[in-house]
């Protein structure tokens, strides 16, 4: 590998570590923070997403991701209905009537309440996916070349 692309890949590579620490950090933050409760899914939304078509072998098809919105009662005894930020494809991991945990700050219930589980941790599972990537890229483009 050329010394100028290690270096590059280098930088990279501990720039990813970097945000992917951070990403960690807020999600064990928010959840060794947040007020943890008992929410209950009140639907699941079908999302419908059209793929195009991009050759005569990959046909343009519609797929659908799965939204659940929950309920859940703050502290302070108000109630409160959000939307997860994250929607499942191929099928829900909720169903209407289900008991969850539900994490929210209390400072502002509506804005951050997440059903605890994947939505929390999304951006820190890609981060490290990319992070992993860069890394093995960088580690085995150095031993090979």
């Amino acid at each position: 590998m050329d010394p100028s692309v290690f270096r590059t890949a280098v930088s990279l590579t501990s720039i990813a570590v970097l945000v992917t620490a951070v990403l960690w950090w807020r999600a064990r933050r928010f959840l060794s923070r947040g007020l943890h409760v008992d929410g209950t899914v009140t639907r699941v939304e079908a999302e419908k997403y059209e793929h195009a078509s991009y050759c005569a072998d990959h046909p343009a098809e519609t797929r659908y991701g799965y939204r659940a919105h929950a309920a859940f009662t703050t502290a302070a005894g108000a109630r409160v209905e959000f939307r997860s930020r994250v929607a499942q494809a191929q099928a829900p991991l909720y169903s209407e009537g289900q008991t969850v945990t539900v994490v929210y700050d209390p400072a502002d219930p509506a804005g951050t309440a997440e059903i605890e589980g994947p939505a929390i941790w999304r951006n820190t599972i890609f981060a490290a996916i990319g992070t992993t990537l860069l890394l093995l890229f960088t580690v085995f483009g150095k031993a090979c070349g």
